[in-house]
């Protein structure tokens, strides 16, 4: 039987360190349990404000990891302008715009593993 695949798309992944890293991470790691193929969309140039090797160690073999460069402009705007100002009000709109610019840059990347 084929697996399932599942999509993470997630800003903190080791070796970013701190409890919003936790989640995603602990996830990839015992999906393959489950017989789910965990798939995680990371930047390849993030900045973080704690960083963790060690849990570089704790991904999963089994996950297959997406990098792929962010624009600085595009990562500022995200943090400080979109998410403290405006997603309480605009939050609907701001996923829309956000899942569009995803999906936009998923065109470009090589999904044969789909």
């Amino acid at each position: 039987m084929k697996p399932e695949k599942l999509l993470i798309i997630t800003y903190y992944w080791p070796p970013a360190g701190g409890p919003g890293v936790q989640r995603w991470l602990k996830f990839v790691k015992y999906l393959p349990d489950f017989g789910i193929q965990p798939i995680v969309y990371v930047p390849e140039n993030p900045t973080y404000p704690i960083v963790d090797e060690n849990l570089v160690n704790e991904v999963s073999d089994k996950a297959i990891v997406i990098k792929h460069k962010i624009f600085i402009f595009l990562h500022f705007l995200i943090r400080n302008v979109f998410m403290k100002i405006f997603w309480e009000k605009y939050s609907v709109y701001m996923f829309i715009i956000l899942t569009a610019f995803i999906f936009n840059q998923f065109q470009n990347i090589n999904t044969a593993f789909f």
